[in-house]
């Protein structure tokens, strides 16, 4: 049973990109318990550096909460602002950017990174990209054959965070690579699986 839908839409604006995410639980999980979350990522277009992130989230019943990062020339750091309010200015390594944009470095970059710095505002992660091999995979958009890339996650700065206990993997599409077929990970508490529903 699906738990939920995702949107994700890319477009380009002047020098900048900018990756827009939309997701929502479907209808069964909404009457057990709601989730909603709407991002948006803006990079340079050229050298997908990061710009800007933003995050509204809302679970359960409760009210929304929204996160704000905006990144210094040449990263040499972040500022963190929390429902509006400043919270910190946080230092990263060059290069850093937020998990959407780095999904969208990592699938549009003409060469794949092998490891990419990514930070939510609380901690930055080395997240190592490894390639396993190809396979012939099944979706609702159809078959495809998918390179698939075993991935790890480690905190290089802040508090241990579960996502370095878990194992996970995804497929991109060989024929079209900046297209994600599948992903999933398995954490401690369970395991959390998505998959392309169809490619505008």
């Amino acid at each position: 049973m699906p738990a939920g839908k995702v949107t994700l839409r890319v477009a380009r604006a002047g020098d900048e990109a900018l990756v827009m995410l939309a997701g929502r639980t479907e209808s069964l999980m909404d009457a057990v318990y709601p989730m909603k979350i709407d991002a948006e990522s803006r990079l340079l277009a050229e050298s997908l550096g990061a710009l800007r992130y933003w995050e509204e989230t809302r679970a359960g019943r409760a009210k929304p909460n929204t996160e704000l990062l905006i990144f210094g020339e040449k990263n040499a750091g972040v500022e963190v602002f929390k429902n509006g309010r400043h919270r910190r200015t946080m230092p990263v390594p060059a290069g850093t950017v937020d998990p959407l944009g780095g999904v969208y470095r990592f699938l549009g970059a003409a060469q794949r990174p092998s490891s990419l710095s990514i930070t939510d505002g609380k901690r930055v992660f080395e997240v190592r990209m490894i390639p396993a091999g190809r396979e012939d995979v099944a979706t609702p958009a159809g078959n495809q054959t998918a390179e698939f890339w075993d991935v790890k996650v480690k905190v290089v700065s802040g508090k241990p965070h579960v996502l370095e206990k878990s194992s996970a993997r995804i497929w991109t599409a060989v024929d079209h690579p900046t297209v994600l077929l599948k992903a999933t990970v398995a954490l401690p508490y369970g395991v959390i699986s998505t998959q392309i529903a169809e490619a505008g």
